[in-house]
């Protein structure tokens, strides 16, 4: 099972709208395979609590607009450590960097597949490794707003 469709382009919504408040290290991973709970998580990365909640605060403005609806539910906002926001299908995650690398939350679903997100002008500040030899699960095509199966070549 993979995420489905409307799932994975809110997750690239939210991932456009983490990029453009200046998030790094930008991850999506598919979980659906290893939970019921929820399809996908976006994970992203603010250099202070500052910035974790104008990420957060962005990504949910975005989303509004794309869905008209809230989360779920929030966690974290008044500290500003790690903000989770539910909305059902998918979870994201915006974390400062001591937060982000003790929670380790890519080692700690490491076998769920990466969403490829094409986002311009990433930045990278997590200390953490990154394993990109994992096969994701779809691809989006910007251009014709449509999502492909991956094809892996041998």
């Amino acid at each position: 099972m993979t995420a489905r469709k409307d799932t994975l382009r809110l997750i690239h919504e939210a991932a456009e709208a983490a990029n453009d408040s200046r998030a790094a290290d930008i991850v999506a991973l598919d979980v659906s395979d290893s939970t019921s709970v929820t399809e996908a998580f976006l994970i992203a990365t603010g250099s202070s609590a500052r910035q974790v909640i104008a990420i957060a605060e962005n990504i949910e403005k975005r989303l509004y607009k794309v869905m008209g609806t809230h989360p779920l539910d929030r966690e974290g906002v008044a500290e500003g450590l790690w903000i989770l926001l539910d909305y059902g299908d998918f979870v994201i995650h915006v974390f400062d960097e001591k937060a982000r690398d003790y929670y380790d939350l890519e080692n700690l679903w490491g076998t769920s597949p990466r969403i490829e997100l094409h986002l311009q002008h990433t930045q990278t500040v997590h200390s953490g490794e990154q394993d990109d030899s994992q096969e994701n699960s779809e691809n989006y095509d910007e251009d014709n707003d449509d999502f492909s199966d991956q094809e892996e070549e041998n």
